[in-house]
């Protein structure tokens, strides 16, 4: 299957199918929003598909996250108190340990011009708030390998 790295708004479906479960490896997902219920609601949805999670609610936190845990995929939140989105992605890019670390922006500006400057910043996807559960699964799975590479390199 393959998706737009721009992706609408679908119905909540309260479970995924078992297809759309993730493969046997294990994958650490950084959730980073700077609101508690959306990071609550993203965590409950990973978890429950199998996901390790850890969760930060600004980009100085994210930041350490990465260096300390190396997650395999980044749920990055744009506008962030402080350092925001669009430079944590750069950071990321630009830092030989992390640069291959896939990284999928969610969030709620859904212009043309906002799903260009996160690509140009270094977001593998973009996702418009609120996210499918379903999406966000498929998205997840079809960017986790390269994650999961990056991971056993940072080590």
């Amino acid at each position: 299957m393959s998706l737009s790295p721009h992706v609408g708004s679908i119905p909540w479906r309260a479970s995924p199918p078992a297809e759309e479960a993730m493969s046997d490896a294990p994958v650490i997902v950084l959730v980073v929003d700077d609101y508690a219920n959306c990071r609550t609601a993203t965590r409950f949805l990973l978890q429950s598909a199998g996901h390790e999670v850890i969760e930060a609610a600004t980009g100085l936190e994210a930041m350490r996250l990465v260096a300390d845990m190396a997650p395999s995929v980044i749920l990055l939140d744009m506008v962030l108190p402080g350092l925001d989105g669009w430079e944590i992605a750069r950071r990321l890019r630009n830092d030989q340990r992390t640069r291959d670390t896939a990284i999928i922006a969610v969030t709620a500006l859904s212009g043309a011009d906002d799903h260009d400057r996160a690509i140009a910043a270094g977001c593998d996807a973009v996702l418009t708030k609120p996210v499918p559960p379903s999406t966000l699964l498929a998205v997840i799975r079809q960017h986790a390998g390269t994650g999961i590479q990056a991971r056993a390199q940072f080590r």
